[in-house]
């Protein structure tokens, strides 16, 4: 009996000791990570710092992110659709990029957007000759912007600037046809530029001539341009920008009025080599489009704008 005690007390202790050591093991290896953690997080904001250092040299800056997504779907003898037998694909494409030049008495701020994607939809239980094969546009822009600086200041700017945007496809709208600088507009204007900080760029141009195209459905004003351009870098690895455009006419036209504004927005998630996921969504608002494809009339209210597009993507 006392051998039996002798070895259960001898269990019992080898057992405590044992856990005893785990646990100083367990502290040891906490202690250790949250150092290194530390360690980490100072030569992440040390790899910032230095970072910041090089963007603020002057010399070219450039990159971009390409949007694709493609859907495919289709159905046969699925007889609880109202097209038991169908097909359809859509494909979406969207490119932004970007060409700087920043020096110490002026920059070159070089930017270009293009928004493509379609669907294509096909009712088999149709004859051939009334199925429709041509794509469907659903989004068609292309906009590309010039802002040339001279500064005065470290963040004020005496500036000129050129903006284009215009549809790449050929559509038809509501009987009215659409195409390549149909409709098209150009603007161009001088005025400042303010850069408050590094990813932020504010500009206010009020001479500024909006010309719009072709001229015999489109009437052209001047007024005042402005921009705001802005980059940020959000937590887990998300890179948002925005992007807002717009145009206040200075004519006395109501119906329709000649302002407009576009304003984009594109989040982008890197996972492996450049390779993620990227949404991009526009609006715009803009009364001579809407009277002209949408079908508006005098005293109609007008209309905002949609588009989005997300998919797998490529950052440079």
């Amino acid at each position: 009996m006392k051998k039996l005690l002798l070895i259960c007390l001898t269990v019992v202790f080898a057992f405590n000791a044992n856990a005893q050591t785990d646990k100083e093991k367990l502290a040891e290896l906490k202690t250790e990570l949250a150092k290194e953690k530390a360690e980490l997080k100072a030569a992440e904001a040390e790899v910032a710092a230095v970072q910041a250092k090089i963007d603020a040299l002057p010399g070219w800056r450039y990159g971009g992110v390409g949007i694709f997504g493609m859907n495919f779907s289709g159905t046969s003898d699925w007889v609880t659709n109202a097209v038991p037998n169908a097909s359809s694909y859509a494909p979406s494409l969207a490119l932004t990029g970007y060409v700087h030049n920043i020096q110490s008495k002026y920059f070159w701020r070089n930017n270009a957007n293009l928004n493509v994607s379609g669907l294509r939809f096909t009712n088999k239980d149709l004859p051939e000759e009334q199925q429709q094969d041509s794509l469907q546009i659903v989004n068609n822009s292309f906009n590309i912007t010039s802002l040339f600086g001279y500064k005065l200041t470290e963040k004020f700017a005496l500036s000129a600037l050129g903006e284009y945007r215009t549809v790449v496809l050929q559509n038809t709208i509501n009987g009215v046809d659409s195409e390549f600088n149909n409709p098209g507009y150009l603007d161009v204007g001088v005025g400042a530029t303010w850069t408050p900080i590094e990813n932020l760029v504010v500009v206010f141009h009020p001479l500024n001539y909006n010309i719009v195209f072709p001229s015999g459905d489109f009437e052209s004003s001047l007024g005042t341009k402005y921009v705001i351009d802005y980059t940020r870098n959000l937590p887990l690895g998300i890179a948002w920008t925005s992007n807002m455009t717009g145009f206040f006419s200075y004519s006395d036209a109501e119906d329709p009025n000649l302002h407009s504004w576009n304003w984009t927005n594109g989040f982008s998630f890197t996972a492996f080599k450049g390779i993620g996921v990227s949404a991009q969504l526009t609006l715009r608002r803009n009364e001579q489009e809407a009277f002209q494809f949408g079908g508006l009339e005098a005293g109609d209210d007008n209309i905002t704008q949609l588009a989005y597009v997300i998919g797998l993507s490529y950052s440079l």
